[in-house]
């Protein structure tokens, strides 16, 4: 008797986020490597790789969309709208930096070809800016931070900390258990300069 269909859906959603997010490690750690050790890696065979994904840009691409996925997942987990502005940006420094790590965004943002595409990009800035900038204005309104600085530089200055916070863990100037907070307080002493 076979698997019903629900149970191999599972297993193939499984093998999918497995994958993505095996290669994301592996191609931060090395851009030429190949589809095959991807598959190893991840515990599936070569077939299993080229069936859900036949070209390594089409694995990029899902590599990128998981990556949102999983951010907007965190931001959610967030609850931005609970506590001060201030404790809910501590919270989103920690989720996104483990979503950065994870998908190795400080390693395949540098990488050519291994950049998010534009419709991926705009995706983000909707799914993932309008949330941050709604909390940076709340933060102004309760005087947590300057009023002086502006919502979109402070987004910018964001994202650029949490690459720095995800390159010094991948290059091992900090640890994972540090780098949320060194983000975090970098961040906050910007925002209320």
């Amino acid at each position: 008797m076979g698997r019903p269909v629900e149970y191999l859906r599972a297993d193939a959603a499984r093998n999918v986020h497995r994958i993505v997010e095996v290669a994301a490690r592996l191609l931060g750690e090395n851009p030429n490597l190949a589809m095959a050790d991807v598959g190893i890696a991840a515990g599936v065979s070569r077939a299993t790789v080229y069936r859900h994904f036949p070209t390594r840009e089409a694995l990029v691409a899902a590599i990128h969309m998981q990556a949102v996925e999983q951010g907007e997942a965190a931001l959610q987990a967030c609850r931005l709208e609970e506590d001060s502005a201030t404790e809910a940006l501590r919270r989103l420094c920690t989720a996104w930096l483990d979503v950065a790590e994870r998908y190795a965004f400080a390693q395949l943002t540098t990488q050519p070809g291994t950049g998010f595409d534009e419709p991926t990009r705009e995706r983000s800035r909707q799914i993932l800016g309008a949330p941050l900038r709604a909390l940076y204005e709340r933060g102004k309104a309760a005087g947590e931070f300057s009023p002086t600085l502006s919502t979109e530089w402070c987004v910018r200055a964001f994202g650029a900390l949490l690459l720095a916070g995800a390159r010094a863990v991948a290059d091992g100037t900090l640890t994972h258990e540090d780098a949320p907070d060194a983000v975090f307080r970098s961040l906050l002493e910007g925002l209320r300069a």
